[in-house]
């Protein structure tokens, strides 16, 4: 209760005590007004945060799942990354993780809620696959030459629709 009505207060931005349409927007969708973004994440945070030392370790941030054996192994050896770890929840965990340190501090956490982590790995797959040259960059002539097979590409179908609409 005590955090609903924290959300509340934070949604409020004319402090009015009551919510607009656009306020509900970011009593319901937290990733639209940091002060709500950082709430909603704090309190997941805290809740997964079992030894309390404000950092989030790749075995905690399982939360209650069970934990594999090679991510227990993974996260044993400091998440070597020489050796890929197939698990998706340690591999978010470690793209979340932006200072390397091998915990999450609830601001790197936070971006969970957002999906923004999400849409730069996308585009990182998606530039990577059909940036010819390797210039970090996507030219119309490296789009058109991928063209026929971008329609079955999974960046494309979420974010760009059919690639028989016009790019």
């Amino acid at each position: 209760k005590d955090h609903s009505a924290a959300k509340f207060k934070a949604a409020d931005n004319d402090k009015d005590g009551l919510l607009t349409e656009d306020e509900l927007v970011h009593y319901f969708h937290p990733a639209s007004k940091a002060e709500v973004l950082l709430l909603e994440a704090g309190k997941q945070f805290e809740e997964l945060d079992k030894d309390k030392d404000g950092k989030l370790t790749l075995v905690e941030f399982y939360g209650d799942f069970e934990v594999p054996a090679e991510v227990i192994a993974y996260s044993a050896a400091k998440h070597d990354h020489t050796k890929p770890v197939k698990d998706a929840v340690a591999r978010e965990f470690v793209v979340l993780d932006e200072d390397g340190d091998h915990r999450l501090s609830v601001e790197e956490f936070k971006h969970i809620h957002t999906g923004e982590h999400h849409i730069r790995n996308d585009m990182e797959t998606f530039v990577a696959e059909i940036d010819a040259d390797g210039d970090g960059h996507v030219s119309i002539e490296e789009v058109e030459a991928k063209y026929d097979t971008m329609d079955s590409h999974h960046v494309v179908a979420r974010y760009f629709g059919s690639t028989d609409d016009e790019l």
